[in-house]
């Protein structure tokens, strides 16, 4: 397992990849659905002839952890071979705890964030995250979209990197897999806060 840093630069040129695949497969979705807030800086920088896009939020519990250590003061003064360590620890042990059953008690709040009306419009749906690690938030997004979805419509998803082998929900368009990636936003990542831009 290896640690990708993408800046600012690479981050767009990599968005621009995924679109590509995504593009190159024949698929053209009419909505883009983003999961906050890696997802929506990935959707953000995808371009299919100015389709609509909505955003859904449903953070991890390890998540809501880091925000409240604060931790980037004390991480963006390590080098990048000492924080590419910790990440692949942090990995591990968070990876035990993908292996829980699939728990899909969030997709109630998830569909309150999707207006049933109008996704009866849509007849193929992408839904975007920036990583897919247990596969339990894309399988939970995966779930409400279906239950607000028009029966015709097609959802296919795409992420910037799938990080385990076994994903509950593996997305259709992925450009790493088995890899950690370290993002412009990331709490480690060492160098200026670019988020605004994206």
């Amino acid at each position: 397992m290896k640690v990708i840093t993408l800046d600012t630069a690479l981050f767009v040129a990599t968005c621009k990849q995924l679109e590509l695949r995504v593009q190159d497969s024949g698929y053209k979705p009419d909505l883009i659905i983003s999961i906050a807030t890696g997802g929506s800086y990935v959707a953000n920088n995808l371009d299919f002839g100015g389709i609509e896009k909505l955003e859904v939020t449903l953070k991890r519990d390890s998540s809501h952890h880091k925000e409240r250590l604060k931790l980037s003061l004390i991480l963006t003064r390590l080098p990048y071979f000492l924080l590419n360590w910790l990440r692949i620890i942090e990995f591990k042990i968070l990876q035990k705890q993908f292996k829980v059953d699939l728990d899909l008690s969030k997709v109630d709040q998830i569909i309150k964030q999707i207006p049933e009306k109008k996704l009866i419009e849509y007849k193929s749906v992408l839904i975007v995250d920036d990583a897919v690690d247990s596969g339990h938030t894309l399988a939970c997004v995966l779930e409400a979209v279906k239950k607000r979805l028009n029966p015709p419509a097609e959802v296919k998803m795409a992420s910037i990197v799938v990080t385990t082998v076994n994903p509950y929900e593996k997305p259709e368009y992925f450009l790493y897999e088995g890899d950690l990636i370290r993002f412009p936003w990331s709490k480690d990542f060492k160098g200026p806060s670019l988020c605004a831009s994206f």
